[in-house]
């Protein structure tokens, strides 16, 4: 088991943003955190990377609990893209990504040619080699956003929390960075929790679905046989059909007025 969470909640003074909520995520697994504005997902990302500790409730990675992990032991096991990333310091997009390795550095070590190797190889894939020398205050957010994702897989971790990675992203980027992240678990047994919107998305790339609503779990479990037009009803307040589209490989949803 990677993630065991057992009743945890969290409240932002008398606001409740996580109630009660239960999870057993597994390694080489794919999961996606989808619901409506609000209903929490930030919020677990923030409790499941250490930047915030549950109210109450138990939060354990690898059999331990999270908050006696310390910084640099997290940084080795769990990689962030979150939802906003502000820079105002003119790194490169390369010393940006070579953040990524610093975990893995010993201390005052500078970075290695393999380092070096691995940060350039990982920008190209990422579609990024062409402005590796680009200060990222001059990126657009798009530029910046596939720049960040980088960094996160560079850092090479056993799990991968992805906080709305498609923002900003026209469909072709978006496309290849879960591909990216999909090729990690197939290949790595990594195990990637994405807080997703686009529903289509998330039915193709992820092996299981977490649907939240109030803070709360509403539903969760294998993608398809998770997602009902009842489950999206209750949760997003709309009318939906699901249907299978061969193309992709997947159920995909279409939104009924």
């Amino acid at each position: 088991m990677v993630f065991k969470i057992t009743d945890i909640c969290y409240s932002y003074g008398s606001r409740q943003a996580i109630r009660d909520l239960d999870l057993a995520l597994e390694a080489g697994r794919f999961y996606a955190v989808i619901g409506p504005n609000g209903c929490g997902k930030t919020t677990l990302m923030d409790l499941m990377c250490g930047h915030k500790r549950p109210d109450s409730g138990e939060l354990a990675l690898h059999g331990r609990d999270l908050a006696s992990y310390s910084k640099r032991e997290l940084a080795r096991r769990i990689a962030v893209v979150p939802q906003e990333y502000p820079v105002n310091f003119p790194y490169t997009a390369r010393e940006m990504v070579m953040m990524g390795r610093y975990p893995h550095m010993p201390r005052f070590s500078a970075p290695s040619g393999q380092d070096f190797a691995l940060v350039d190889a990982t920008l190209a894939s990422c579609r990024a080699a062409g402005f590796v020398d680009r200060l990222v205050t001059e990126l657009s957010g798009g530029e910046k956003q596939r720049v960040v994702f980088a960094r996160a897989m560079a850092q090479q971790t056993p799990v991968l929390l992805l906080d709305e990675p498609c923002a900003n992203l026209d469909i072709k980027h978006a496309l290849l960075l879960l591909e990216l992240a999909a090729d990690r678990v197939r290949q790595h047994r990594a195990t990637v929790v994405a807080v997703m919107h686009d529903i289509n998305l998330a039915l193709r790339y992820a092996d299981e679905l977490i649907l939240m609503k109030d803070g709360r779990k509403a539903a969760a479990g294998p993608a398809e046989k998770s997602l009902k037009p009842e489950i999206i009803k209750h949760v997003f307040e709309v009318d939906a059909r699901i249907s299978r589209e061969p193309a992709v490989n997947a159920a995909q949803v279409t939104f009924v007025r």
